[in-house]
């Protein structure tokens, strides 16, 4: 595993952190792509993503803390610090996901047509995730013979023990949403009603 890309100086540049910035800019622009037919503007979805971001980080960390409450309960000042470690998909797909309805009931703008078009970046955005949470040694499977052997060091091995094979859950994870990410891309072009997808 590879939880640190590289550092300069003082700043560290993260696996994840970088996998998290790579996904929400390729969904950035998978989504403009997209023919919304005039029902929201390149700025709207701009804006909208941005809002995602913030809503998708701050619900990612919320549910996180609400599951380790114990150690911060202790310790308030982690609760804001992310770079070491703690966010939760699902939280972040909630907090995302009100922020969209939010924002789109603001700008009157319909949100089942404007999901179609997000639900294919999220996909894409998921698996590159994926990718992010194998590098970071997170995430990861059961004992299995043909598994992947992590780092001593890793918290794998803290739980496992060392050296010990465990099912590469982060690469099928990643490999399978890559797939879901394509079916999707196709099914936007040839879907019959707004919310299909």
């Amino acid at each position: 595993m590879h939880p640190e890309l590289f550092h300069i100086g003082p700043i560290h540049i993260y696996s994840y952190g970088f996998c998290m910035a790579l996904a929400f800019l390729l969904g950035l622009k998978i989504v403009l792509k997209k023919d919304f037919k005039g029902i929201i503007q390149p700025q709207q979805i701009i804006d909208l993503v941005v809002f995602i971001l913030l809503g998708s980080l701050t619900g990612a960390r919320l549910l996180y803390v609400i599951n380790e409450w114990p150690q911060f309960s202790k310790h308030w000042i982690e609760i804001v610090m992310i770079p070491k470690g703690g966010l939760v998909f699902y939280g972040g797909f909630m907090g995302g996901l009100l922020v969209s309805i939010v924002y789109l009931k603001i700008k009157k703008i319909p949100f089942w047509p404007v999901a179609d078009g997000l639900v294919v970046a999220i996909a894409l955005g998921q698996s590159i995730g994926r990718i992010g949470c194998y590098f970071n040694g997170c995430c990861y499977g059961k004992p299995f013979q043909w598994g992947i052997c992590f780092p001593e060091t890793s918290l794998a091995s803290f739980q496992y023990g060392w050296p010990h094979r465990l099912f590469p859950t982060q690469v099928v994870s990643s490999l399978l949403l890559l797939a879901l990410f394509i079916f999707l891309s196709w099914s936007f072009n040839r879907k019959r009603f707004n919310g299909a997808v």
